[in-house]
């Protein structure tokens, strides 16, 4: 071993493919234990995770909790905020953490390596030696409101919001199942706490539990980027001195207790609830008339009503040391599970009578690990059939064999080819993942085999059929598995959302009977105090101690040189970005401005059906193990973007969408291939009848998790309120809600023709209609002059023969203009923005306010118009007005989070669609929160000299030249801001541009613009505020939102009433 400084190293390896290395280095302090992984990841970007290995044996939440009281202050800088404050100043957007079940990890990322050493000393000292005060502990978990007699916190607001979810429900009692009881097995426990336990927790019970575990053997420090050892080391002996200082822990570190055994002998399978929109004690809701009439049974029938639940399958697996047998079983779930012709998703999805749209498989690397099937959206009718149809289909691959020199064999160098991918444009993360599970469990060897993923992939390659059935499916899947299987299926319940409600109000009305209004004013002032005491400022002194990197030209860059073709004999655009990578990415943006109303309802069923139908001479069967076999991912979105997954994005939309995009990726060979493929998915599909009604049955049971996703369908009804008709609009006409009613439509007519033409081969001429339309709708795009193609490629100083694919698939005859940097050739016109189609807000502010059942917090969006574009003069200084407002710890954060408000917000300028957005996420007491914001706003507006410092402008400035480096992170990342670029209309180097305009803004040009640019958020005229919140709070927020100033107030009962679907048959 090398001795470096206090620390030795300890392992020496590598990960990444063989031609693109990344020195993964293990290191551990002599000292204090202390374990430090550095990785050499190229790029901008330096990441760290800080982890530790926690465990719980209770519901209480404390890991939880105490993650979030780190960021409280610490010992030698006693000051909520200050950690964050100095996080910007070292080119950060803050900092942030996760508590997962075995483990809490505290991450940050900076520009560059300066900021990062300056910040990870201070960010230990709040890790390792945090203040955990009772006033932190008041506002930031949870406290009694004295007014109202409710409940509130960030980390109560945050469960609350989560704790009666169907996934979080669902998992819970899987965990049970597989694991046993809490008490005797950690990896059953909630470790973000559960609420009834979070409402008797107390702060002496989260500093034993710091005591126990946060200790300096017990932490790992990954770090991800180009940072020197020498100069990491150096930056940490300050911590190590301290830690040395005290007295030394030796307690055993968690999880080295033997997991106990499954706690059944057999296969468990339990029906739970979870608060929603369903059908009341498990009885059909009545279905309204246009649903009956659907004649379909994958959605809305058998009185579903739309509604959908989760059926969640569980499998005890290997001890997490046997890595070849973990990934020979993630690879079995790929088999099982990726793509539209693998067995479950042809059997549980790929069909009219659908019995969910989305199988997925995850797993739980726990000392023991854990295999998760997730059949999701599972109309009510299915639900109790979804557990028999899925073990059959395992049973049937298991007796017809697995097909190892087939599928298998494209599976494993598809997986392959993908952890390439990870390495160049996640390598962050996915190395961290990987190190995290060596902390946690591993023997000192497990580095090596944990990061040597395509050596383990080569292995598996060799393995025979009997491998396959028998030590994979049979023994983890089947009978050799009964005693570590369970499926917990989990329905929709409207009496469990009312019992809930009546729970809660009858908690409420014991406190207002019981606590006499001396108690509540001892409850407010206690909570009057804990604020004061947590909003103690620090010394500016010691805040400028920390100074903010100036070496942002210097930071390492991705080298991306920018080609650009407009041939006007074929009308094709081209934009090839050079690149050096081992991947291409290749992309199609097509323009959607000109369609029509039909046609622009019709793009979602058009897109779900785009990579699973018929091309060419290929059926769908074909094409899609074609796909597997020749690409590393693919996929279709409206907006452009990253589109991938194998498929479409759902009624999701990325920016600038009034465009749709085809993108595929591939490895460098198959650079021609990929072209082909891309021609041939536009001008070559083939809409079959079958394909498209299974597509539409699957966009229909995305519906109803959208109807139970409150900041979505906050986000929805803004946009109905902001965006003109959508006969215009996209995002309008892509609205699930929306999108509900007119594909029951299109169902309903297929399906009463082909009942009246039963047994006649030939397709009905309503299906043959339809089929025309989505052919015409196909043709519209990609005429001339609608597509914009775009490459990320390594031409490897061959640029003709970069060019050769285009010519011969496309039929482009010009050549390319090197632009490099310079100006865009494009015109301008190469997306529509939102911003055309921007309706006048109203003078009146308008307010809509929606009921969901299965919402617990409330979400909100408020809306203004803007004129800023993306080549303003007032851009640069917006950004940093924002992130001034909106850093970690900054004005808002202190007004809402600080005071246990919600849990998130946000304020977003978007020159794309003329608006800025100010938003609330999981609002435990959403009046009060708008009450705040709105106040904060004023103060801004009113009086900007007074509330701007120097000081807190140089952070923001450093927020956001962090943000503006992230977008090019990684080489792909970098290449794809070329794209975005073109649509935005500007020069190639923006990004480099904008990052200098943002460090020349002055808090004088701050001063000057804030009573612009905050007027309609100040006094709330023609602005629009759209919220989501349970019904129960519905009145309440009412009453508030016209004492906060909006006049046009109303309370919306059922939420299809506002996405009309007019004269559409």
């Amino acid at each position: 071993m090398t001795a470096v400084s206090a620390f030795e190293l300890v392992h020496d390896t590598w990960t990444g493919s063989p031609g693109r290395k990344i020195p993964v280095r293990k290191y551990r302090s002599r000292s204090t234990g202390l374990t430090v992984v550095v990785a050499s990841v190229p790029g901008p970007l330096v990441s760290g995770y800080l982890t530790l290995s926690t465990e719980a044996r209770d519901h209480a939440g404390i890991p939880h909790c105490l993650e979030h009281l780190v960021f409280m202050g610490s010992e030698r800088y006693p000051y909520k905020g200050f950690l964050d404050a100095v996080a910007n100043r070292c080119v950060a957007q803050g900092t942030n953490a996760w508590t997962d079940t075995d483990h809490t990890a505290y991450t940050v990322t900076t520009a560059g390596a300066r900021g990062f050493l300056q910040l990870l000393p201070i960010y230990l000292d709040h890790v390792l030696f945090p203040t955990l005060t009772d006033a932190a502990f008041d506002t930031e978990v949870h406290h009694l409101v004295g007014t109202s007699c409710t409940d509130a916190g960030v980390v109560y607001c945050e469960m609350e919001a989560r704790e009666n979810t169907a996934d979080s429900r669902a998992l819970l009692r899987c965990l049970r199942h597989l694991y046993g009881e809490a008490a005797a097995c950690g990896y059953a426990a909630e470790t973000g706490g559960m609420l009834h336990e979070l409402r008797q927790l107390t702060n002496a019970r989260v500093r034993q539990y710091h005591r126990a575990y946060y200790r300096a053997e017990n932490l790992c420090v990954v770090v991800c980027g180009l940072v020197e050892a020498e100069a990491l080391f150096a930056a940490l002996e300050p911590v190590e001195a301290e830690v040395c200082a005290r007295e030394l822990s030796t307690r055993a570190r968690p999880w080295s207790d033997a997991v106990p055994g499954p706690p059944s002998a057999q296969p468990i399978v339990e029906r739970i609830v979870f608060p929603a929109e369903g059908a009341a004690d498990g009885q059909p809701s009545e279905a309204d008339g246009e649903e009956e009439e659907t004649g379909e049974g994958a959605a809305d029938s058998e009185g579903d009503n739309g509604e959908t639940g989760l059926v969640l399958l569980g499998w005890r697996g290997p001890p997490i040391d046997d890595v070849l047998m973990r990934t020979a079983i993630q690879v079995m779930d790929d088999y099982l599970s990726e793509s539209e012709t693998s067995p479950l998703q042809a059997a549980l999805v790929e069909r009219e009578d659908a019995f969910s749209n989305s199988v997925t498989f995850t797993t739980l690397e726990h000392a023991v690990t854990a295999n998760l099937l997730h059949v999701e959206n599972v109309p009510l009718h299915r639900l109790d059939q979804v557990y028999a149809e899925a073990m059959r289909v395992l049973q049937a691959v298991y007796e017809g064999g697995v097909d190892v020199r087939g599928r298998l064999r494209v599976l494993i160098r598809r997986r392959l080819r993908q952890f390439y991918a990870a390495m160049e444009d996640d390598a962050h993360e996915t190395i961290a993942g990987m190190v995290t599970t060596d902390f946690l469990y591993g023997d000192g060897a497990h580095l090596e085999r944990e990061l040597n993923v395509p050596q383990t992939l080569q292995v598996l390659l060799t393995r025979d059929e009997s491998f396959w059935r028998e030590r994979v499916l049979r023994r983890w899947f089947l009978d050799g598995n009964t005693a570590g299987a369970c499926c917990v299926v989990c329905e929709p319940s409207r009496a469990e959302a009312e019992r809930l409600r009546a729970e809660e109000a009858h908690r409420v009305a014991q406190r207002n009977s019981a606590w006499s209004a001396a108690e509540r004013e001892a409850l407010t002032a206690r909570l009057r105090q804990a604020v004061a005491q947590n909003e103690q400022a620090p010394p500016e002194a010691l805040v400028r101690a920390v100074p903010v990197p100036d070496d942002f030209d210097t930071l390492p860059r991705f080298r991306v040189h920018t080609h650009y073709l407009d041939d006007t004999a074929s009308g094709v655009r081209l934009q090839l970005e050079d690149v050096e990578s081992e991947f291409v990415r290749l992309t199609a943006v097509l323009d959607t401005r000109d369609l029509s109303a039909r046609h622009r309802l019709l793009l979602p069923l058009l897109l779900e059906t785009l990579f699973s139908t018929g091309i060419a001479e290929r059926d769908y069967v074909q094409v899609v193990d074609a796909l597997l076999r020749d690409t590393v991912d693919y996929g279709c979105s409206l907006g452009v973007g990253s589109a991938g997954g194998g498929g479409s994005a759902g009624f999701s939309a990325a920016p600038f969408a009034q465009s749709c995009c085809v993108a595929l990726k591939l490895v460098r060979e198959q650079y021609a291939c990929g072209v082909q493929w891309l021609s041939a998915v536009l001008h070559r599909v083939r809409f079959e009848a079958e394909r498209v009604r299974v597509a539409a049955h699957k966009l229909l049971n995305d519906v109803s998790p959208f109807k139970r996703d409150g900041a979505a369908l906050a986000s929805a009804v803004d946009h109905e309120l902001v965006y003109d008709g959508y006969a215009r609009c996209n995002l309008l006409a892509a609205s699930p809600i929306r999108q509900r009613r007119f594909l029951l439509r299109v169902l309903r007519g297929m399906a009463e023709r082909a009942a009246r033409e039963k047994g006649v081969k030939e397709p009905a001429d309503d299906i043959v209609s339809l089929l025309e339309e989505l052919e015409v709708l196909r043709r519209t795009l990609t005429r001339p002059g609608n597509v914009f193609l775009h490459a990320i490629v390594s031409v490897r100083g061959e640029l003709e023969e970069a060019l050769r694919p285009w010519r011969k698939c496309f039929g482009v005859a010009g050549g390319c203009v090197s632009t490099g940097n310079g100006p865009l050739p494009a015109p301008n016109s190469l997306v529509q923005l939102g911003r055309e189609l921007r309706r006048p807000l109203p003078s009146v502010a308008t307010a809509r306010l929606v009921a969901v059942d299965a919402v617990e917090s409330a979400f909100a969006s408020l809306t203004v118009a803007t004129e800023v574009s993306f080549s303003s003069p007032d851009y640069p200084p917006l950004l940093v007005l924002h992130e001034l407002l909106t850093a970690l710890e900054g004005p808002l954060w202190r007004q809402i989070r600080g005071h246990g408000l919600a849990y998130g917000f946000a304020l977003q300028c978007s020159p794309e669609s003329g608006t800025s957005c100010f938003t609330l996420y999981r609002s435990s007491a959403l009046v009060a929160a708008l009450q705040a914001s709105l106040r904060l706003f004023r103060e801004w507006y009113a009086h900007p000299a007074a509330v701007i410092r120097p000081m807190e402008v140089e952070a923001a400035r450093a927020g956001v030249i962090y943000a503006l480096v992230a977008r090019e992170g990684d080489v792909e990342s970098a290449a794809l801001q070329r794209l975005y670029n073109s649509c935005r209309g500007v020069t190639h180097d923006y990004g480099r541009e904008l990052v200098r305009r943002v460090s020349a803004v002055q808090p004088e040009a701050l001063v000057e613009l804030a009573p612009r640019a905050l007027a309609h958020l100040a006094q709330p005229t023609e602005c629009v505020l759209s919220v989501a919140l349970n019904p129960a709070k519905v009145s309440e927020a009412v009453t508030g939102a016209r004492e906060c100033g909006w006049g046009d107030v109303q309370a919306v009962s059922s939420v299809d009433d506002l996405f009309p679907l007019d004269g559409e048959k």
